[in-house]
């Protein structure tokens, strides 16, 4: 995954019980990604200074796609103002 915070090093937990799919939002204020139940979820985050994050925020039920094939990482994809499934 993408990190708009240069030079920052390290790890943070962004998810509550897990998640996979991390994605930036394009303003690199927040992180979207898919939870254990297949949830599309937000959350915002603080680049200033030390990294933080806020409350995730579930959007909706993702029913995604079956990959097709070994180089298919991300089943959806964001833009400024939507999250949407890309098949």
């Amino acid at each position: 995954m993408g990190h708009p915070a240069r030079g920052a090093a390290g790890k943070w937990q962004v998810s509550r019980g897990g998640g996979t799919e991390p994605r930036w939002r394009g303003d690199g204020k927040g992180i979207f990604y898919l939870g254990p139940t297949g949830m599309l979820t937000a959350v915002p985050v603080s680049t200033e200074g030390a990294f933080s994050t806020g409350t995730p925020a579930p959007l909706f039920q993702f029913h995604g796609r079956a990959p097709i094939s070994s180089t298919d990482v991300f089943s959806y994809d964001t833009s400024p103002k939507t999250a949407s499934a890309s098949w």
